[in-house]
Parts: structure tokens; sequence; C-alpha cells
């Protein structure tokens, strides 16, 4: 539990992981696993503790949403960035074409929300990285599998899990 305060929340991930591997009834390493075991590596060589200063009482919200068109297979994404007096430091909207949507799996299923919604967040994260170090924002979001997503580190999904991993392997390494 320290370790999600003083490294953030990938340690936290990483050493759940760990806990239930060594506990669990397999001794085989997976290809989940060997991944975990990558981001403990790197994090061991890059991450250092996080910062405890002032800026770690900032307080930030950041609203995410995101639309998808199944008939003609468009999509947009938006994230608002708040400060605590209620005021937007910043804000996008992006618009995705027919063949952005396919690369998220649009031309294999019937929706793609749950793809869109998690790149919101993980693009806002991204993107913000710099005002959101030390700092412990609110993410506010209107879908409960993604909320669940972040929490547990895990998405559903090839490529959800494809953003994911990039999301905590970034989130590891720049927002200490």
């Amino acid at each position: 539990m320290a370790d999600g305060f003083l490294h953030g929340g990938l340690g936290s991930l990483i050493l759940k992981r760990l806990i239930g591997h060594a506990y669990g009834s397999t001794s085989v390493l997976d290809d989940s696993l060997s991944s975990v075991l990558g981001w403990m590596m790197e994090r061991l060589k890059t991450a250092g503790p996080k910062r405890v200063d002032s800026g770690t009482v900032r307080e930030w919200c950041i609203s995410t949403d995101a639309s998808f068109s199944s008939e003609n297979k468009t999509a947009g994404l938006g994230g608002v960035l708040v400060d605590s007096a209620g005021d937007c430091a910043a804000w996008f909207s992006i618009r995705l074409n027919e063949d952005q949507c396919n690369l998220l799996g649009a031309d294999s299923k019937d929706a793609i929300i749950y793809e869109l919604e998690l790149l919101a967040v993980c693009m806002a994260m991204e993107m913000w990285a710099s005002l959101l170090a030390s700092s412990y924002p609110i993410r506010h979001g209107d879908n409960d599998s993604i909320r669940f997503a972040l929490i547990r580190g895990v998405a559903q999904g090839a490529i959800a899990e494809s953003i994911m991993q990039m999301h905590l392997y970034k989130r590891g390494s720049c927002f200490q």
C-alpha cells in the first residue's frame, strides 16, 4: 500500500500480480507475468520515489468522454482539465476517421466505445503528465468498466490491453 503512495499506482499493480502468482496454483511464467516483470525491471532502473512537495496538494479534475458512430465508423475523443478554482486549464477534442477506428477494432466488432473511452483517459493523463506530476487528480468518466480497468490495471481485449500497458508504462515512469 505504501508503494502506491510513494511510487504511484504501477508499483502496487506489479506487487499485486506477483503476489497472485506466488500464491497461485502454477509456477509457469505466462506472457502477462513476463510483461509485469519487465515493467518491474524498468521501474527499478528509472523510477524514483514520488516527490512530496507543495505541488502535491494541487487539485485537478480530469473529465473525458468518447463517442462512436457505428454507421460511418467514426469517433470522437475529448477531455478537459479543470483546476481547484473551477478554471479550465487545458482541453482536447479529436475526431477519428474510419481507418483510425479500424485500428481500434471497428472493422471486427459493432462498437469500440470501451477502447475509445480508455484511450481518451490515457491520452489525457499522458498529455497533462507534467501538470499532474506529484498531484492526485480526480478522473471523471461515464464508463464504469473503464474506471474498474484503471483501478485493476488490466483491460478487456487485446487492443484495450495494449492501450493500458502503454498507459501504465508511461505513467509509471513519468508520473514521479
